[in-house]
């Protein structure tokens, strides 16, 4: 028999990954170019636990349906994908991995990547707002990379105590 892709377990906690991630869509922006996201927090805990495939989905089904229920005007792809590659940059270099250098890595490669790169593209290409903004993305870029390890380091120490506990 073939190996299902969750388990029931991890089904139930990737989909309370998508709750966290949809209850994040609900807090307010700084500017409509700029905004402090913790979004990264599910997709990191995901990726940790289970690998790229199921930190993708919660990226794309907390998109998704943050959108539908949040206060967005209208769906906008860009954003999807954006999440699904932070899903797939997290589940790539943590997955099983808690060294502080896999942290580390994994916190860079998003901030620059997702936070800086797709992300002011992709506002660039959906409301034309000017790439003078990567200026300010750049800085924000800068103060995330150096604030996420710390987070997830703490998340990492905290679910390999809570979560990975056999259970009777």
């Amino acid at each position: 028999m073939k190996k299902p892709i969750f388990t029931v377990r991890e089904l139930v906690v990737c989909a309370m990954l998508v709750a966290i991630f949809v209850a994040q869509t609900f807090l307010p922006d700084i500017t409509q170019t700029f905004r402090f996201s913790l979004e990264f927090i599910p997709l990191a805990i995901a990726g940790y636990l289970f690998g790229a495939i199921p930190a993708m989905c919660v990226g794309l089904v907390g998109d998704v349906v943050g959108t539908v229920l949040g206060n967005a005007k209208e769906f906008n792809i860009f954003f999807t994908v954006i999440y699904i590659i932070g899903g797939l940059i997290f589940g790539l270099i943590l997955h099983n991995r808690k060294k502080l250098w896999h942290i580390i890595t994994a916190s860079a490669t998003y901030a620059i990547v997702v936070d800086f790169l797709l992300t002011t593209i992709a506002l660039y290409l959906q409301y034309h707002i000017p790439f003078a903004t990567a200026i300010p993305r750049l800085i924000k870029a800068g103060i995330v990379a150096v604030a996420m390890p710390i987070v997830i380091f703490i998340l990492i120490r905290v679910i390999d105590k809570v979560y990975k506990r056999k259970t009777v």
